[in-house]
């Protein structure tokens, strides 16, 4: 006699229990959520606070400083890749990634806090001239000025220890546990603090103006902004090089002496083809493109449109206000997240 069929239900078909080799310990958990914190609160900080200070309030020209930008995103393409076939070709008796995440901590508040830490009245506004050419034409220069020179030379010496921390970053995140599932809780908890991160980065600006007193002139807007700015950035500069040393004492490399460390160097033209030879992940690069594209366009102009078309030009007055809007923005997206994704 043939055994009854017991239906069983749904949610037990696909119930996922990982094994106790592959958890990941909320300690660990907390630090490369941490880690994370630092590479979105960095970065975000920057793509926030870089229009407030430069343009609106120094007044370098915004032509420049989307050049500045443009470059910036060049580099940092062109550095991740680098970094991170130098972190998985990497070999040490304290593994492949927590040592150059050490080495990375300290520049990365340094020269984060060199952003901001300019000449104090250095000029914003170009230099025009002229090159003669064999005697009969002239060319037409511009000479940018020095504060120009200072933030590019500056953010790429920044973009430079940014993807050497935040490559062995990813490389420790996936790393953690070969279990899918809890692979995926790793990535939503280290997510919840990148946003945590996105959202104190919209109140930076609001803390330099506490020290632009009231009825200030536009002299002693000035100056008082850039005193503020130094004050806060070098207090960030700590906080984000404190906090990027929480991954290498509280987390571990799992396997590296195993499996890792005993693994031979791959090429960087073999990784590469193996890079392109994937169509999802090319898909996947691609969408990451567009959605960076559209936000960091929106994101800049959203600025432009709070301070000059809804505040009318009144710097101090928006900036609480525009950190409640930005932040908003981010608390929605995080709400969205979490109702929609667990479906898809």
């Amino acid at each position: 006699m043939d055994a009854p069929i017991v239906d069983t239900p749904p949610a037990q078909q696909h119930h996922h229990e990982t094994s106790q080799v592959d958890r990941v310990s909320l300690r660990e958990k907390i630090g490369l959520g941490f880690g994370k914190a630092v590479g979105d609160g960095t970065h975000g900080t920057l793509h926030v606070f870089v229009s407030q200070i430069y343009n609106m309030t120094l007044g370098l020209d915004p032509g420049l400083l989307s050049t500045i930008v443009f470059i910036q995103r060049l580099w940092d393409a062109m550095a991740d890749p680098v970094f991170g076939q130098f972190s998985d070709n990497f070999r040490s008796r304290w593994g492949r990634r927590r040592p150059l995440m050490l080495a990375a901590a300290l520049p990365v508040g340094l020269t984060w806090a060199g952003m901001w830490w300019f000449p104090r009245g250095a000029n914003a506004v170009s230099t025009h001239s002229s090159l003669l050419l064999f005697g009969r034409w002239t060319l037409p220069l511009v000479i940018p000025p020095c504060l120009f020179w200072h933030l590019l030379a500056v953010s790429l010496m920044f973009y430079t220890v940014y993807s050497l921390y935040t490559m062995p970053l990813g490389g420790l995140i996936i790393e953690a546990t070969d279990d899918y599932h809890e692979r995926t809780r790793i990535a939503g908890f280290t997510l919840a603090f990148g946003f945590a991160a996105q959202i104190g980065s919209q109140w930076i600006f609001p803390l330099v103006q506490k020290w632009v007193p009231s009825g200030a002139s536009m002299s002693e807007r000035v100056s008082s902004t850039v005193t503020g700015v130094r004050w806060v950035s070098l207090g960030c500069g700590v906080l984000f090089f404190l906090i990027a040393l929480l991954p290498v004492v509280l987390c571990r490399e799992r396997m590296y002496a195993k499996v890792a460390g005993k693994q031979r160097h791959i090429a960087f033209r073999e990784s590469w083809r193996a890079v392109r030879g994937n169509k999802s992940f090319m898909a996947l690069l691609w969408a990451r493109c567009v959605f960076s594209f559209g936000f960091n366009l929106v994101g800049i102009l959203g600025g432009y449109m709070y301070v000059y078309y809804v505040f009318a030009g009144d710097i101090k007055g928006s900036a609480v206000d525009a950190a409640v809007i930005g932040s908003c923005f981010h608390i929605a997206g995080i709400v969205t997240s979490l109702a929609v994704y667990p479906y898809i």
